[in-house]
């Protein structure tokens, strides 16, 4: 749909009055996104998509769209619209994991609602105050953010909330930091177990700081060129495989007589199941006698991030082999622990 605004001023008007009139045509363009929630202003010529994420040209009273199909309403919320959804998130490309996590947290929402699903931003409110109470901050964070997200596809971004503020960690966390020690205990035990596939697995996010989902990289081909091209939220890069970890890696491929494709598939050939890889990990850890919430396939990625700062203290360095975009993801990495910031106050000797 095309729609033709005539400019309200002459070109010859001065650089001033310009700038009230595109401000006046600016503030009537969003008049008019807000009522036709979709289609396409030409404005001097310029044409300007304006579009809702989802349903273009919805009418706001009978949430219905030229062709007669409607919009859902929360009340009407079921397996259908979380379908759609999901086609909504795959056509932005976001990943499968991060897919799979919106959908549960908007199920999370709609099990909270229970059976009464009518939306007001009071409901969301006292939902984001429920989050505060059952979640850490960070995971009611995302939650919310999920939601939000839902919520403007649902046509309710009068709903949206605020995320909670956090405040700057000042001191790194070890609860359920990894020694490199306990590391080499939990390698040490798979091997014993006769989990060899799940040794090789920890070893390999160890060494290379990959992310789980980032597995299927790991290649017969990237195994012997020592180098494999990794792609996740939108970015590639390079992630390399020292001397000793392609040794193990071909002896592996031999004994299981993988010649070509992912390293770490199940016996019938399918990639392997995250949660299969978590419980084994679990299991494994049990038998080390290493506290279970130090157990999980991304503190393997943590720890790689902590030993390679202590090394080179190369910020940049690390967020590109991490595959951050913003070094503050990295920054978390570099912060001291409570213990190492007392023994640098203690060394200052300012109390006599």
């Amino acid at each position: 749909m095309l729609q033709e605004i005539p400019l309200e001023f002459s070109e010859a008007k001065s650089s001033a009055g310009m700038r009230s009139s595109q401000r006046r045509i600016s503030c009537f363009a969003t008049l008019l996104m807000r009522k036709e929630s979709a289609g396409e202003l030409v404005i001097a010529g310029k044409r300007i998509g304006i579009r809702h994420p989802v349903y273009h040209n919805v009418d706001r009273k009978t949430r219905a769209e030229p062709d007669g199909r409607r919009l859902a309403k929360m009340t009407e919320i079921g397996e259908e619209t979380l379908r759609q959804y999901r086609g909504y998130l795959a056509d932005r490309e976001k990943s499968i994991a991060t897919i799979d996590k919106y959908l549960r947290d908007i199920r999370t929402f709609l099990q909270w609602m229970g059976e009464n699903r009518s939306i007001t931003k009071e409901k969301v409110i006292a939902y984001k105050a429920w989050l505060q109470e059952h979640y850490k901050t960070s995971s009611a964070n995302s939650m919310l953010v999920a939601l939000n997200g839902f919520l403007d596809f649902m046509g309710e971004t009068q709903s949206r909330v605020k995320t909670v503020k956090v405040q700057k960690q000042m001191f790194r966390s070890t609860e359920k930091e990894m020694s490199r020690a306990e590391y080499t205990d939990l390698i040490e035990k798979a091997y014993q177990m006769g989990r060899e596939q799940t040794a090789l697995i920890m070893e390999t996010i160890g060494a290379t700081g990959i992310r789980i989902s980032e597995l299927k990289y790991i290649t017969v081909a990237a195994v012997k060129s020592g180098k494999t091209e990794v792609s996740c939220k939108g970015k590639k890069r390079q992630v390399y495989l020292v001397k000793e970890l392609r040794e193990k890696l071909l002896k592996y491929c031999r004994k299981k007589g993988i010649r070509k494709g992912s390293v770490f598939v199940s016996r019938f050939g399918n990639p392997l199941d995250r949660s299969n890889i978590w419980s084994q990990m679990k299991a494994i850890g049990a038998a080390a006698g290493i506290c279970p919430d130090k157990v999980f396939p991304h503190n393997l990625r943590h720890l790689f991030a902590r030993v390679f700062w202590e090394k080179w203290k190369d910020l940049f360095y690390l967020a590109d082999i991490l595959g951050h975009s913003n070094v503050n993801t990295t920054r978390i990495y570099t912060m001291t622990t409570v213990k190492n910031h007392g023994r640098r106050m203690q060394v200052l000797g300012l109390v006599t």
